[in-house]
């Protein structure tokens, strides 16, 4: 077997990060498991076969905490691993963050309120809240899709499932600003510690209210299953409702805007879906797979294990790279090509096996309701500057566009 630790790639190249595709398909062809350098400093093993990330991500050899030992990402954090562990912190991610028997209690709790059962039920309701923000913008010839909507909807939508008075989508928007600041350095840090700060204290407000006066709501049911009294299990509750709000609000948006850009540089798509819209729910599908907003999945070998030909000893870290196996041609036809007709499906942008996007669903529902209003609202849809000009940023494993403008009229 192969123990080379020769680093084949950087992963925090700027120009890596506008286009990571030739990069990422060399290293398919050449080093399908390749030794890099991450945006964090520190070497991976990253994996970028198709088959090799379906098969690492529901393999049990992979965790996210090695115990004994403290990931190198915690240990570039200002404060060191002690100021993940402190109460002080608020895990963005905690279910990403833990492994079981601890992620299985914890996913038990919230796992009911995003079945798909549950989430068709709220179609109606996702539609009432996302109508008004699209009909906000008529009038408005020129506008941003990434403020003006990516990022509003799934505030809009999660408020909604969580119980928040309406309307309050503005205010956190305002409250988690900071999560979209990119990592680049610790005051990048900083803003997202005082942004996840902010939501924590705003969370804990609501479910204050929601135990005075509960709801039929998200909040409500969880805080109704937790005592008040219980100060770890409430630690819990708040970091949960942090990760479901995180996780909903910058990969959809990016997921939004990623979408909307692809179909306007490619017209045909968007015509193709204009007249017929039974084509939404796979072009829904093509929106992950060509530009999966969680870019990678990051876990550690609990034991010396071995990927292929190369050996990877316990500790080390593997990256499992969804950007690249979604466009695996092995796996995908023609997989550069953005065709909202395919029927090749097994896109892996939501992940697989225990630590799969507990709101995939909801996604997918937001994103066809929120296509089907655009669509219908907007006869006139163009993108307002040359596809070269769209630029993307990264947060942690997130990339998404800065920004999207459009013409309407």
């Amino acid at each position: 077997m192969v123990d080379s630790i020769a680093i084949t790639a950087d992963l925090s190249d700027p120009e890596f990060l506008q286009n990571p595709y030739p990069a990422l398909a060399r290293l398919r062809r050449e080093t399908p498991v390749a030794r890099v350098r991450t945006a964090f400093g520190f070497d991976a093993w990253l994996l970028t076969e198709y088959e090799l990330v379906r098969e690492s991500l529901a393999d049990p050899r992979l965790v996210r905490n090695v115990p004994g030992e403290v990931d190198p990402i915690r240990q570039g954090i200002p404060g060191g691993g002690a100021a993940v562990a402190g109460r002080d912190f608020v895990p963005p991610s905690v279910l990403d963050t833990v492994d079981p028997p601890e992620h299985t209690r914890l996913r038990a709790l919230v796992q009911p309120a995003f079945t798909s059962h549950r989430v068709d039920g709220l179609v109606g309701r996702i539609e009432t809240v996302v109508a008004p923000l699209v009909d906000e913008l008529a009038g408005t010839p020129e506008w941003d899709v990434i403020p003006r909507i990516a990022y509003r909807l799934p505030l809009a939508v999660i408020g909604d499932l969580l119980g928040a008075p309406r309307g309050d989508d503005l205010e956190l928007m305002r409250i988690t600003a900071g999560l979209l600041a990119e990592d680049t350095d610790e005051d990048s840090f900083m803003a997202h510690r005082v942004a996840l700060h902010s939501l924590r204290d705003y969370l804990v407000a609501l479910i204050a209210e929601k135990r005075r006066q509960p709801g039929p709501d998200l909040t409500s049911t969880l805080a109704e299953a937790v005592p008040a009294s219980d100060e770890v299990a409430g630690y819990e509750l708040v970091s949960l409702l942090v990760n479901i709000v995180v996780a909903g609000y910058v990969t959809t948006g990016n997921m939004i805007g990623s979408g909307v850009a692809a179909l306007l540089t490619h017209p045909d798509q968007l015509a193709l879906l204009r007249e017929d819209r039974g084509h939404i729910p796979s072009a829904v599908e093509e929106f992950g797979r060509i530009e999966a907003p969680f870019t990678s999945v990051l876990a550690f070998a609990a034991e010396d294990l071995a990927y292929g030909e190369v050996a990877i000893e316990r500790g080390d870290a593997v990256i499992a790279s969804l950007t690249a196996a979604n466009r695996d041609p092995a796996r995908f036809a023609d997989p550069d090509r953005f065709d909202i007709t395919r029927t090749d499906h097994g896109q892996l942008a939501y992940s697989r096996g225990i630590h799969r996007c507990l709101g995939s669903h909801l996604a997918r529902v937001e994103l066809a309701v929120f296509l089907k209003l655009l669509l219908d609202r907007f006869p006139v849809l163009e993108l307002d500057c040359a596809p070269e000009d769209l630029r993307w940023r990264a947060i942690g494993e997130i990339r998404g566009l800065r920004a999207v403008p459009v013409r309407t009229a």
